[in-house]
């Protein structure tokens, strides 16, 4: 989320060149901000214990090469490939084989490092490709705040943190996985799922069932959870 020119101002394309680059820069930033329970989850991990919130793909898989520079991890659930030369209008993700990955942009499973699909007629849509790791869960905001910064006064129309915090969107690919946000609050999936399917409940702690699997919720405060099941 680095937006400064840094050296070089005139030779690098900037953020807010023009309306194109800003309409994706939007995007992109309410995606960044969607995802805070995970990434906070993550800083909160690294201040404790120093595991990294980035990783190379060979953290998760040995047999990626341990030179590779044109992807990385988010945690160990989502693997972030970004396009990276002008005019590319497909994308070879080099998908680690150990695992099945769910592409977060069509919710279409790759087996075994197959790509799943090529870009669509808008490249732009989806410059930067990622896939979330089978046997894990990613917790999102359901409703995207405005800003993180809780305001000093009470702004109309404004989604602040706490606003936002009493909603969640949970994604579950495959069976066995399991994460814990920063605030103390734990997902675990039990059992493996049957069929894609999303279930809405109210609650501080407690089961949901969904997809034939069952997702243990337990947190320290009341909130709406979302659950999205691919099995």
């Amino acid at each position: 989320m680095r937006t400064h020119h840094g050296s070089s101002k005139d030779d690098n394309h900037q953020w807010n060149a023009d309306q194109d680059t800003l309409q994706y820069f939007a995007r992109m930033a309410k995606e960044h901000t969607a995802l805070f329970p995970y990434r906070f989850a993550l800083a909160d991990r690294a201040s404790r214990d120093g595991t990294p919130i980035l990783q190379p793909t060979w953290w998760i898989d040995p047999a990626q090469p341990y030179e590779r520079a044109d992807a990385w991890m988010l945690g160990e659930a989502l693997l972030i490939v970004p396009v990276l030369e002008r005019g590319q209008r497909s994308l070879d993700p080099g998908l680690p084989t150990n695992s099945r990955w769910l592409d977060v942009h069509t919710g279409l499973v790759a087996r075994k490092g197959e790509i799943p699909f090529p870009f669509p007629p808008t490249p732009a849509d989806r410059a930067i490709g990622v896939f979330q790791r089978e046997g894990t869960v990613v917790p999102r905001f359901a409703v995207i705040p405005d800003t993180l910064r809780k305001p000093s006064a009470p702004v109309d129309g404004l989604i602040g943190p706490d606003e936002a915090d009493v909603a969640r969107e949970i994604q579950v690919f495959g069976a066995g996985g399991t994460f814990t946000e920063a605030d103390g609050t734990t997902y675990t999936v039990l059992g493996t799922p049957t069929s894609s399917a999303t279930v809405e409940a109210t609650l501080t702690a407690g089961d949901v069932t969904v997809g034939g699997a069952t997702v243990r919720i337990d947190g320290p405060i009341e909130r709406m959870y979302r659950v999205n099941v691919v099995p």
